[in-house]
């Protein structure tokens, strides 16, 4: 899978995110970086039902960017599994 690269506009600011699948066992997780800075693990989370920030660094991330990006991994998870 290739790196996801999308422009997210929340309250009329962009917000250029990079999100590059990896593997963690069997489990499809993101590094996702938010304008080029550090990277922030996106995980599954079962209780949620999406993928979102995990780790130290998650509490950087606002929580309306980290649902956007969430609900793009989703989909973009789930057009993956239908593809193979």
């Amino acid at each position: 899978m290739d790196a996801l690269n999308m422009i997210l506009q929340l309250d009329g600011i962009p917000y250029m995110i990079k999100a590059t699948p990896c593997y963690y066992n069997t489990e499809l997780q993101y590094k996702v970086s938010i304008n080029g800075n550090d990277e922030v693990m996106f995980v599954f989370d079962s209780d949620l039902g999406r993928y979102a920030a995990a780790g130290n660094a998650s509490i950087n991330v606002p929580d309306d960017i980290e649902l956007a990006i969430g609900a793009r991994l989703n989909s973009d998870s789930l057009n993956s599994r239908m593809n193979l």
